[in-house]
């Protein structure tokens, strides 16, 4: 089986990170490719598969938001890097002799699958943008068109309210995680670990490394100053350093090797609108603050969701300030996550069982 985690975070690669780790459990041959961090964590966590490094192809920014002139911009040569990221992917399927190919949202991966005629799983959370402005209904468009060249698409969510016409059957799984839930340490090992105090409640604050996750990072830490209440802070994010916090007790870490561990242990996670922390936060009945950045048609509907299933409290990009951020902290902390159906953490199970199955049919 052959399968591609499309983007540069760790996003789209923990995803088949999780869905790999399950197809190994149900003795399948996996081969993988990515790029940017996430061939990075591929290679780190899989150190005995074969992890393919396929051209990078930006298409956000790095604020977040999505333009085709940016992606043309950014990759002048982007025809070339679409043909050679078929090439190679037509390569690697010939090479293994894949009997599947599974995509996360990789076109140039469903592209060769579909010139060599093998069966295609495609990952994806977004089947359609909400908007009606022009610019939505042609990314709608491509959507439809893009995901009805698949044999089977894979949500890793529950079921929402989404009405779809595609030609291939859509099967919804729940969150795919990097790991299972009952395989992260105790909380109390969590706590020793990072030396974290036992008693005090946790916000962890999180956004990645763009202009706009640093802005979320700032307002957060200046919304905890205005809290009353004792608040231990955890920042993960790349090129801060420890005086951000400023008396304010805490740690700042530029990376961890699994988040799910501190979201385990938080009381709070103060976030952008990626649906993968989100997710995590979802399955390990964290309350969320949500952030989505300016701009990101999925963040903006993931962040909105967020609210609509009582996993927390969204705040809109035009809606930001330090007071804003405190009072959704305090309403988030004091908020309890509800149980539903398919948020348990094992929507790798289910979505490695619809791959396996895809591998043996003849």
């Amino acid at each position: 089986m052959y399968c591609t985690a499309f983007g540069l975070g760790f996003g789209h690669a923990s995803r088949v990170l999780g869905i790999t780790r399950e197809l190994l459990r149900l003795e399948a041959d996996v081969v993988l490719s990515s790029f940017g961090e996430g061939w990075r964590l591929l290679t780190r966590e899989l150190p005995d598969a074969t992890v393919y490094r396929i051209p990078t192809i930006e298409i956000f920014s790095r604020s977040g938001s999505f333009s085709v002139v940016h992606v043309l911009k950014r990759h002048p040569d982007l025809p070339l890097r679409f043909y050679a990221g078929l090439e190679l992917d037509m390569r690697i399927i010939r090479r293994h002799g894949c009997r599947v190919v599974v995509s996360d949202c990789q076109f140039h991966a469903l592209a060769a699958a579909r010139l060599l005629d093998v069966p295609v799983v495609l990952i994806t959370n977004l089947l359609r943008v909400p908007n009606a402005d022009p610019a939505s209904r042609l990314v709608n468009w491509f959507l439809r068109e893009f995901l009805s060249l698949a044999d089977v698409v894979i949500v890793p969510d529950a079921p929402f309210d989404e009405s779809t016409d595609l030609d291939a059957e859509v099967v919804w799984v729940g969150p795919i995680l990097r790991v299972r839930p009952d395989e992260l340490p105790g909380e109390r090992e969590i706590r020793e670990r990072f030396g974290l105090p036992e008693d005090t409640p946790i916000v962890l604050v999180t956004a990645g490394g763009s202009p706009h996750g640093r802005r979320i990072v700032e307002l957060a830490v200046e919304g905890i100053r205005r809290l009353e209440e004792d608040v231990f802070t955890i920042v993960v994010s790349s090129g801060l350093g420890a005086e951000i916090l400023r008396g304010i007790p805490g740690r700042v870490l530029s990376y961890v090797d699994n988040l799910m561990e501190l979201i385990k242990v938080a009381d709070v996670v103060v976030t952008h609108g990626g649906h993968t922390t989100i997710s995590e936060c979802a399955c390990l009945r964290t309350p969320v603050v949500s952030i989505p950045l300016p701009g990101h048609p999925e963040q903006l509907m993931n962040a909105r969701r967020v609210e609509e299933r009582r996993l927390g409290v969204a705040l809109m990009p035009e809606d930001l300030s330090p007071v804003r951020v405190a009072e959704a902290i305090r309403d988030a902390m004091g908020s309890r996550v509800p149980r539903a159906r398919l948020m348990d953490g094992r929507g790798a199970e289910r979505a490695a069982r619809i791959v396996r199955e895809a591998m043996d049919a003849p």
